[in-house]
């Protein structure tokens, strides 16, 4: 037989800009408010990379994941901000199904089932009356 497994939100983080996270990372906060001042700090990065994403310090990384381990995560789906430099990690607590889980969910489909059944016997029935 075939497990059924639950999936419950834990926990999400959304990171900071990382590319200013990265610029300060390689030149310091003060001499990234100076390069500011006059250009911008990607002016001074040869990117020879093949991703259109911004890096992010596997420091900083291990930090949000251990901080979602600790809220009880064990897996992780991390999203990408396509209008600003950031990613979202949402944290997950997969773990097989109790019977309890089973039947709440069985339970849920069935009062929807019903619904429906009610819904459609209630169209009927208006249908007759025009």
């Amino acid at each position: 037989m075939i497990k059924t497994y639950t999936i419950t939100d834990v926990h999400a983080i959304t990171t900071d800009d990382v590319d200013y996270k990265l610029y300060n990372d390689l030149f310091g906060k003060k001499l990234v408010d100076e390069i500011y001042e006059e250009s911008h700090p990607s002016e001074y990065i040869i990117d020879k990379s093949s991703t259109n994403m911004y890096p992010i310090s596997i420091e900083y990384l291990e930090s949000i994941l251990t901080k979602l381990k600790d809220k009880g995560a064990n897996y992780v789906g991390i999203s990408y901000n396509c209008d600003h430099p950031d990613y979202t990690f949402y944290g997950s607590s997969i773990n097989e199904a109790t019977k309890e889980n089973i039947q709440e969910r069985e339970d849920a489909i069935n009062r929807k089932l019903e619904k429906d059944a009610k819904r459609l016997d209630l169209l009927k029935q208006l249908r007759e009356l025009e």
